[in-house]
């Protein structure tokens, strides 16, 4: 019996198999056959065995992940750092290959490959395909394609059109990133002024204060790159791309700015 089955799991599945085409098993040395009514009481008992003891795991594996949820652990592999994404976006963007990408972040080749996925569904990989070429001179280009070029359902001028296309999505992904960096720097301006004026460092506001105007300046900048990573997943779908960016991240620096104003310069205070 021992090599007929590896767990009593895939027996049970083997008897009922059997059983279903009216077959049953013979067993000389364990002078046991599934034909006979004490056969099929103890594959019966067998089943319910079975059946407790796959219920009993599920229960005390339910019941551990409920512990680890009502303790705020995280289930799963741990994310993956922002900062990391952006350098794998910027590589894949570049042209570079997904397994080059992974060896230069903490990505594993899988994960660089589902950003690139959605990356192209995107349209933001549009200008890898013509980001080499780009970099070669117009003239060099123009007599290239003169003489390779061959495609029934696209002429020269429809290739430039697109190249120059490709070109422009690339800007605007560049100028939404730049949009990004601002934010940041904006928070960390925000942020460092309020740690500026806190009494613990000679200041006059109180440090719960300047911990929730924290709070809310990094709320507003986490929310303005939401918005600002949306459209660049979607850049085709926005007519003004660059435009939707600036607006995004201009709203929340001047909400940042309004914080930050409550509170004046330590010398006016005084």
């Amino acid at each position: 019996m021992n090599h007929l089955a590896h767990s009593l799991y895939d027996l049970i599945k083997f008897l009922d198999k059997i059983r279903e085409q009216d077959i049953h098993l013979y067993l000389h040395q364990q002078n046991m056959d599934t034909s006979s009514a004490a056969a099929a009481a103890f594959i019966a008992a067998s089943e319910v065995f079975f059946k407790f003891q796959k219920q009993l795991i599920q229960t005390r594996v339910k019941a551990g992940l409920n512990k680890a949820k009502s303790q705020g652990k995280r289930l799963g592999r741990p994310p993956v750092p922002p900062s990391q994404i952006q350098i794998a976006r910027a590589e894949l963007i570049r042209g570079t290959g997904v397994r080059a990408t992974a060896r230069k972040t903490t990505i594993s080749p899988a994960s660089v490959q589902r950003l690139k996925n959605k990356l192209v569904k995107s349209g933001m990989l549009a200008a890898v395909v013509v980001g080499l070429f780009l970099s070669v001179p117009a003239p060099v280009q123009a007599g290239y394609l003169e003489k390779h070029f061959d495609h029934d359902d696209m002429t020269i001028q429809d290739w430039a059109e697109r190249r120059d296309h490709a070109a422009k999505t690339l800007d605007d992904v560049n100028a939404c990133y730049a949009e990004e960096m601002r934010l940041q720097k904006a928070h960390r301006y925000g942020a460092d002024y309020l740690r500026s004026l806190e009494e613990d460092g000679g200041g006059y506001i109180p440090t719960p204060v300047v911990n929730r105007e924290s709070r809310r300046m990094q709320e507003l900048v986490y929310l303005a790159l939401d918005k600002v990573r949306m459209i660049k997943w979607n850049i085709r779908g926005h007519t003004d791309p660059v435009g939707d960016c600036k607006k995004a991240t201009q709203d929340s620096i001047d909400r940042i700015l309004q914080i930050r104003n409550r509170y004046p310069p330590l010398s006016d205070h005084e």
